[in-house]
């Protein structure tokens, strides 16, 4: 079996296509969360919905907050929030509030189980230098051995007690060392972390003029993405915060 993992696009639909133009011949793709919530919600979910291959979707947390319209975070976050649900129809916006927090597929690497943060929780953080102890306790209820999530746009590969956990990156957002759709490969018993190129300038220019409020936001993070060193000390110092 073949699966590719596609999280937080992030209605970045260049990356998108950038990914789904090197994904080959996957038996399904997992899209893990956080879809729309960018400067191209509806071009986005319109996208996902030509595929032909099996699509198993997973709602992140700005997928339930795009569908509820949520004007609770405050600032740029709720002004973003309204205008990508004013994007989409009411059955789209529909389908995104619907979505299952989880799924689980069987393949020749043993069973996987998807989530958009964690198995509890769409917004709960773990990164590569979560603590082992904190990350058990995260786990604990997961009798899967694999687990893949994302929701901190950075990718990791690591194992704790009787769990691997990988995080597939963002394909929209990412926070990493290089511009790119970053994404998760898994064939038979192999897993791949992966990364695509396109052109980030002719998206930071479409995004511009994409009418999307805070454009600048999401430019800055394609051109220049926020480093995984900067990004999971960030994530972690908030993980501290919320214990």
């Amino acid at each position: 079996m073949r699966v590719a993992a596609l999280y937080d696009i992030h209605g970045n639909i260049d990356a998108l296509e950038a990914v789904l133009e090197e994904i080959d011949e996957p038996d399904a793709i997992v899209v893990g969360g956080d879809i729309a919530w960018g400067p191209f919600p509806r071009l986005t979910v319109e996208r996902l919905a030509t595929i032909e291959i099996p699509v198993l979707t997973l709602q992140g947390n700005a997928d339930r907050e795009v569908a509820a319209g949520q004007t609770s975070a405050g600032g740029w976050v709720d002004e973003v929030n309204t205008w990508c649900a004013s994007q989409l129809t009411e059955e789209q916006r529909a389908s995104l509030g619907n979505l299952p927090a989880t799924v689980t597929l069987v393949g020749e690497i043993g069973e996987v189980l998807f989530c958009h943060a964690t198995p509890r929780s769409d917004e709960e953080l773990i990164t590569s230098q979560t603590p082992d102890a904190a990350l058990i306790e995260v786990l604990g209820g997961v009798k899967t051995p694999i687990v893949v999530c994302g929701h901190t746009h950075t990718q990791f590969d690591r194992n704790v007690s009787r769990w691997r956990v990988i995080n597939a990156g963002s394909v929209g957002l990412p926070n990493e060392d290089l511009p790119g759709a970053y994404w998760l490969d898994l064939e038979g018993d192999r897993l791949q972390l992966r990364r695509a190129e396109y052109d980030y300038e002719a998206t930071a220019s479409r995004i511009r003029t994409s009418g999307c409020p805070y454009s600048e936001r999401f430019e800055d993070s394609i051109l220049q993405p926020t480093t995984a060193a900067e990004a999971t000390a960030h994530f972690e110092s908030l993980r501290k915060g919320r214990h």
